[in-house]
């Protein structure tokens, strides 16, 4: 008997939290889930269906992104932000009776540079950089004792070689430092 008392209390209260949930007007909300390589997950959840507008400012307030739908109460879509400018965004949908906004952090992810390496010839070296855009590059060459013996910078735009020479140095070994803007991205022991 106590458990039938508890089953039905129990399922008195769970109805009566149902019924409230249903109306009360905070079951409402915009979220945005950051996501991989740019791409956002935005949730929308709102109190009936209506026609929504879904709009995508920029930091300077101009609208890059605008779409409307119609008698949808809530949405799950995914938002892509590849080729997008660095920088913040403003995600608001709008509907009727409310409006609703999320701001976003977007920075893309940058390419990263692959670097090559061959000793060409005794005491010559080819270095080769795979890259995507303009980048700066500096590559700074140290013999066995880690002096510093060399150094050259280059700003390119793709992918780029270069063999160095440095039979002018009395070293039998030689370090390769290749650095980017970023800062070092490999380092070669020949």
């Amino acid at each position: 008997m106590k458990t039938k008392s508890l089953m039905l209390a129990a399922l008195v209260m769970f109805s009566a939290l149902t019924a409230l949930a249903k109306d009360d007007p905070n079951n409402t909300g915009l979220f945005v889930i950051s996501g991989k390589s740019g791409v956002y997950k935005l949730i929308y959840e709102g109190e009936k269906p209506s026609a929504l507008t879904l709009t995508i400012f920029n930091n300077q307030g101009k609208v890059v992104y605008s779409e409307t739908v119609r008698n949808l109460k809530g949405f799950i879509r995914p938002v892509n932000f590849k080729g997008m400018a660095a920088g913040t965004y403003t995600i608001q949908v709008k509907s009727a009776d409310q409006k609703m906004e999320a701001v976003v952090e977007y920075s893309p992810e940058s390419a990263k540079a692959a670097v090559s390496s061959k000793a060409v010839d005794a005491n010559k070296f080819a270095i080769m950089i795979a890259n995507q855009g303009q980048e700066t590059f500096e590559v700074k060459i140290y013999d066995g004792e880690s002096n510093l013996v060399s150094s050259y910078r280059e700003t390119v735009t793709g992918s780029f070689g270069k063999i160095f020479n440095m039979s002018h140095v009395k070293s039998n070994a030689f370090t390769f430092e290749v650095y980017n803007t970023a800062g070092l991205i490999d380092r070669i022991k020949f």
